[in-house]
Protein backbone atom coordinates (compact mmCIF):
# COMPACT_ATOMS: atom_id res chain seq x y z
CA UNK A 1 0.00 0.00 0.00
CA UNK A 2 2.88 1.91 0.76
CA UNK A 3 4.64 2.00 -2.52
CA UNK A 4 1.10 2.24 -4.39
CA UNK A 5 0.66 5.61 -2.50
CA UNK A 6 3.73 7.09 -3.46
CA UNK A 7 3.08 5.71 -6.84
CA UNK A 8 -0.09 7.66 -7.29
CA UNK A 9 1.00 10.66 -5.24
CA UNK A 10 3.90 11.46 -8.39
CA UNK A 11 1.52 10.69 -10.68
CA UNK A 12 -0.91 13.18 -9.45
CA UNK A 13 1.40 16.05 -8.89
CA UNK A 14 2.70 14.84 -12.85
CA UNK A 15 -0.41 15.14 -14.87
CA UNK A 16 -1.85 18.28 -12.71
CA UNK A 17 -0.41 20.57 -10.08
CA UNK A 18 1.16 20.08 -6.59
CA UNK A 19 -1.42 22.11 -4.82
CA UNK A 20 -3.65 19.79 -6.43
CA UNK A 21 -1.42 16.60 -5.75
CA UNK A 22 -0.85 17.77 -1.95
CA UNK A 23 -4.37 18.79 -1.40
CA UNK A 24 -6.57 15.75 -2.77
CA UNK A 25 -4.06 13.11 -1.26
CA UNK A 26 -4.82 14.44 2.54
CA UNK A 27 -8.62 13.79 1.98
CA UNK A 28 -7.34 10.80 4.38
CA UNK A 29 -7.88 12.10 7.82
CA UNK A 30 -12.05 11.69 6.43
CA UNK A 31 -11.31 8.69 4.93
CA UNK A 32 -9.57 7.88 8.22
CA UNK A 33 -13.11 8.17 10.30
CA UNK A 34 -15.25 6.03 8.05
CA UNK A 35 -11.94 3.13 7.94
CA UNK A 36 -11.95 3.42 11.97
CA UNK A 37 -15.31 2.45 11.81
CA UNK A 38 -14.57 -0.20 9.94
CA UNK A 39 -11.53 -1.57 11.33
CA UNK A 40 -12.65 -1.07 15.28
CA UNK A 41 -16.73 -0.62 15.15
CA UNK A 42 -16.48 3.11 15.56
CA UNK A 43 -19.75 4.63 16.06
CA UNK A 44 -20.13 7.29 13.36
CA UNK A 45 -21.89 10.80 13.33
CA UNK A 46 -23.72 13.09 11.02
CA UNK A 47 -20.73 15.62 11.42
CA UNK A 48 -18.98 12.86 10.19
CA UNK A 49 -20.96 12.86 6.75
CA UNK A 50 -21.01 16.68 7.19
CA UNK A 51 -17.06 16.41 6.68
CA UNK A 52 -17.25 14.09 3.70
CA UNK A 53 -19.87 16.09 2.03
CA UNK A 54 -17.65 19.18 2.29
CA UNK A 55 -14.18 17.33 0.74
CA UNK A 56 -16.45 16.45 -1.93
CA UNK A 57 -17.15 20.39 -2.65
CA UNK A 58 -13.59 20.66 -2.11
CA UNK A 59 -12.36 17.96 -4.49
CA UNK A 60 -14.61 19.71 -7.43
CA UNK A 61 -13.52 23.18 -7.00
CA UNK A 62 -9.94 22.07 -7.42
CA UNK A 63 -11.29 20.13 -10.38
CA UNK A 64 -14.96 21.09 -11.67
CA UNK A 65 -14.69 19.56 -15.58
CA UNK A 66 -15.65 16.32 -14.73
CA UNK A 67 -13.88 14.30 -17.93
CA UNK A 68 -10.89 12.40 -17.82
CA UNK A 69 -8.87 13.97 -20.44
CA UNK A 70 -8.70 16.59 -18.12
CA UNK A 71 -5.35 17.13 -16.75
CA UNK A 72 -6.96 18.62 -13.27
CA UNK A 73 -9.23 15.83 -12.72
CA UNK A 74 -7.02 13.07 -13.68
CA UNK A 75 -5.06 14.32 -10.55
CA UNK A 76 -8.01 14.84 -8.71
CA UNK A 77 -8.70 11.06 -9.08
CA UNK A 78 -4.95 9.68 -8.62
CA UNK A 79 -4.59 11.79 -5.84
CA UNK A 80 -7.49 10.89 -3.99
CA UNK A 81 -6.87 7.02 -4.59
CA UNK A 82 -3.10 7.91 -3.16
CA UNK A 83 -4.96 9.41 -0.20
CA UNK A 84 -7.21 6.34 0.23
CA UNK A 85 -3.91 4.25 0.15
CA UNK A 86 -2.98 6.26 3.87
CA UNK A 87 -6.02 5.14 6.21
CA UNK A 88 -5.47 1.71 5.04
CA UNK A 89 -1.49 1.54 5.21
CA UNK A 90 -2.18 3.36 9.12
CA UNK A 91 -4.87 1.12 10.46
CA UNK A 92 -3.34 -2.09 9.11
CA UNK A 93 0.03 -1.28 10.55
CA UNK A 94 -1.51 -0.27 14.38
CA UNK A 95 -4.21 -3.43 14.77
CA UNK A 96 -1.45 -5.96 13.43
CA UNK A 97 2.22 -4.56 13.12
CA UNK A 98 3.20 -1.88 15.08
CA UNK A 99 2.85 -3.66 18.16
CA UNK A 100 4.66 -6.85 17.08
CA UNK A 101 7.38 -5.57 15.48
CA UNK A 102 10.56 -3.06 15.81
CA UNK A 103 9.95 0.32 14.43
CA UNK A 104 13.40 -0.02 11.82
CA UNK A 105 12.58 -3.49 10.95
CA UNK A 106 9.16 -2.26 9.88
CA UNK A 107 10.74 0.53 7.54
CA UNK A 108 13.44 -1.96 6.19
CA UNK A 109 10.67 -4.74 5.20
CA UNK A 110 8.54 -1.83 3.54
CA UNK A 111 10.47 0.30 1.83
CA UNK A 112 12.04 -3.02 0.79
CA UNK A 113 9.40 -4.82 -0.26
CA UNK A 114 8.16 -1.96 -1.96
CA UNK A 115 11.38 -1.52 -3.94
CA UNK A 116 11.00 -5.28 -4.67
CA UNK A 117 7.40 -4.60 -6.11
CA UNK A 118 7.97 -0.92 -8.37
CA UNK A 119 11.52 -2.88 -9.65
CA UNK A 120 9.42 -4.86 -12.63
CA UNK A 121 8.11 -1.39 -13.84
CA UNK A 122 11.51 0.23 -14.04
CA UNK A 123 12.51 -2.75 -16.51
CA UNK A 124 9.23 -2.12 -18.18
CA UNK A 125 10.08 1.48 -18.89
CA UNK A 126 13.80 0.85 -19.66
CA UNK A 127 14.49 3.47 -16.72
CA UNK A 128 16.40 0.39 -14.86
CA UNK A 129 20.10 1.28 -16.34
CA UNK A 130 19.83 5.07 -17.23
CA UNK A 131 22.31 6.78 -14.69
CA UNK A 132 21.04 9.97 -13.33
CA UNK A 133 23.05 12.79 -13.48
CA UNK A 134 25.24 14.10 -10.22
CA UNK A 135 22.56 16.68 -9.49
CA UNK A 136 19.46 14.38 -10.16
CA UNK A 137 21.29 11.28 -8.19
CA UNK A 138 22.01 13.83 -5.23
CA UNK A 139 18.16 14.97 -4.80
CA UNK A 140 17.19 11.25 -5.25
CA UNK A 141 19.47 10.69 -2.37
CA UNK A 142 18.17 13.16 -0.68
CA UNK A 143 14.28 12.22 -1.47
CA UNK A 144 14.84 8.43 -0.58
CA UNK A 145 16.74 8.82 2.39
CA UNK A 146 16.08 11.95 4.28
CA UNK A 147 12.40 12.93 3.23
CA UNK A 148 11.37 9.15 2.69
CA UNK A 149 13.30 6.20 4.96
CA UNK A 150 14.33 8.61 8.15
CA UNK A 151 10.70 10.04 7.47
CA UNK A 152 8.64 7.01 7.38
CA UNK A 153 11.06 5.69 10.64
CA UNK A 154 9.69 9.02 12.51
CA UNK A 155 6.37 7.99 11.08
CA UNK A 156 5.89 4.40 12.29
CA UNK A 157 7.13 5.09 15.62
CA UNK A 158 4.95 7.91 15.95
CA UNK A 159 1.83 5.68 15.63
CA UNK A 160 3.30 3.92 19.07
CA UNK A 161 2.36 6.55 20.66
CA UNK A 162 -0.32 8.73 19.21
CA UNK A 163 -4.50 7.48 17.67
CA UNK A 164 -4.58 7.23 13.94
CA UNK A 165 -6.30 10.61 13.86
CA UNK A 166 -3.74 12.62 15.68
CA UNK A 167 -1.39 11.39 13.35
CA UNK A 168 -3.41 12.23 10.55
CA UNK A 169 -3.62 15.52 11.23
CA UNK A 170 -0.07 15.92 12.05
CA UNK A 171 0.81 14.98 8.52
CA UNK A 172 -1.75 17.50 6.70
CA UNK A 173 0.15 19.72 7.65
CA UNK A 174 2.07 18.69 4.98
CA UNK A 175 0.00 20.58 2.35
CA UNK A 176 0.22 23.36 4.09
CA UNK A 177 4.09 23.35 3.71
CA UNK A 178 4.08 21.34 1.05
CA UNK A 179 2.67 24.22 -1.56
CA UNK A 180 3.99 26.97 -0.02
CA UNK A 181 7.91 25.19 -0.55
CA UNK A 182 6.65 24.86 -4.18
CA UNK A 183 5.60 28.62 -4.80
CA UNK A 184 9.38 29.26 -3.40
CA UNK A 185 10.78 26.99 -5.77
CA UNK A 186 9.02 25.62 -8.27
CA UNK A 187 6.99 28.78 -8.89
CA UNK A 188 4.07 26.44 -8.85
CA UNK A 189 1.45 29.39 -7.63
CA UNK A 190 -1.84 28.01 -6.49
CA UNK A 191 -5.00 29.04 -8.75
CA UNK A 192 -7.85 30.93 -6.69
CA UNK A 193 -9.74 27.80 -7.50
CA UNK A 194 -6.90 25.23 -6.04
CA UNK A 195 -7.03 27.83 -2.88
CA UNK A 196 -10.76 27.73 -2.44
CA UNK A 197 -11.28 23.59 -2.72
CA UNK A 198 -7.93 23.37 -0.86
CA UNK A 199 -8.96 25.48 2.13
CA UNK A 200 -12.45 23.85 2.22
CA UNK A 201 -10.44 19.58 2.38
CA UNK A 202 -8.13 21.20 4.78
CA UNK A 203 -10.75 22.84 7.42
CA UNK A 204 -12.77 19.15 7.05
CA UNK A 205 -9.57 17.48 7.64
CA UNK A 206 -8.87 19.48 10.69
CA UNK A 207 -12.21 19.72 12.22
CA UNK A 208 -12.84 15.81 11.90
CA UNK A 209 -9.41 15.39 13.60
CA UNK A 210 -9.66 17.61 16.02
CA UNK A 211 -13.07 16.54 17.34
CA UNK A 212 -12.88 12.58 16.94
CA UNK A 213 -9.66 12.93 19.49
CA UNK A 214 -11.58 15.52 21.77
CA UNK A 215 -13.69 12.57 21.79
CA UNK A 216 -11.25 10.08 22.56
CA UNK A 217 -9.98 12.30 25.54
CA UNK A 218 -13.50 12.40 27.06
CA UNK A 219 -13.46 8.86 27.22
CA UNK A 220 -10.61 8.53 28.13
CA UNK A 221 -10.75 10.81 31.17
CA UNK A 222 -14.03 9.53 32.48
CA UNK A 223 -11.80 6.19 32.55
Amino acid sequence: MGSVHWVLFFQSIKVSTVAIGLVTTYTYPVLMVFLESLFFNVRLRALDFASAIAVLIGVYCLAPNIDLSDANFQGVLYGVASGAMLPLFILLRKKRIIDRYNTWDISAYEMGIAGLLLLPFMVYNETLFELPGTRDLLLVVVLGVVLTGFARILFVNSQRHLSGKVVGITLALETVYGVIIAVVFLAAIPSGREIIGGLIILSAAVFESLRTQGDETAVSDSQ
